[in-house]
């Protein structure tokens, strides 16, 4: 059902996501409240941080994308193929697979299809879990994989230079802080 939907919308997986909607284009969330709360934080938060929550909820991410890739490119991955992985275990690969695709996280296509997607790259499919006692085993994409040294992959489309510094690690210490005092004061 997906392939015709994608055949549907002419190859265009963008189009696609937009009509099936779901997790993917945000649609639950508030872009005007989201806004309001970040002009309420104004004074705050320093102000680049502000600067940059204000970029992401009006514009978006990765701030700059550098996503051209050639022919050649697709076919370096599309010959290279899946993960060893897929191979080892097909049915449990397939099985973790459709648990995916029934709970929104990816969406499967016919093979044949992928000649008239447009903006089509090629990533590497894998599965990990695949023996643990405990777990279930899962699927997973490698995209800082390169079949060749010439070859773009999805994690060269974009650079952390261009991006925020992640501020959460440094939140950490004074949280636990908080909440071991918080313990203390409270403590039944």
């Amino acid at each position: 059902m997906a392939t015709a939907a994608l055949i549907y919308f002419d190859g265009d997986p963008a189009a696609l996501v937009r009509w099936w909607s779901g997790p993917h284009v945000g649609a639950h969330r508030s872009q005007p409240v989201a806004l309001e709360l970040v002009e309420y934080m104004k004074g705050k938060i320093p102000a680049d941080v502000h600067s940059e929550l204000r970029h992401i909820l009006v514009n978006g991410i990765p701030k700059r994308c550098n996503a051209s890739a050639s022919n050649e490119n697709f076919e370096a991955f599309y010959q290279c193929g899946n993960h060893p992985s897929c191979a080892l275990a097909p049915e449990k690969a397939y099985k973790a697979l459709v648990k995916d695709a029934k709970q929104g996280f990816v969406t499967p296509f016919d093979k044949r299809a992928m000649p008239f997607v447009l903006n089509c790259h090629v990533t590497p499919q894998g599965v990990v879990d695949l023996d643990h006692p405990h777990k279930n085993p899962r699927p997973i994409f490698d995209s800082t994989f390169h079949p060749c040294p010439l070859c773009f992959a999805i994690i060269d489309w974009s650079s952390k230079d261009d991006e925020p510094p992640v501020m959460c690690v440094s939140a950490e210490i004074p949280w636990m802080i908080w909440l071991w005092n918080l313990r203390i004061s409270y403590p039944h």
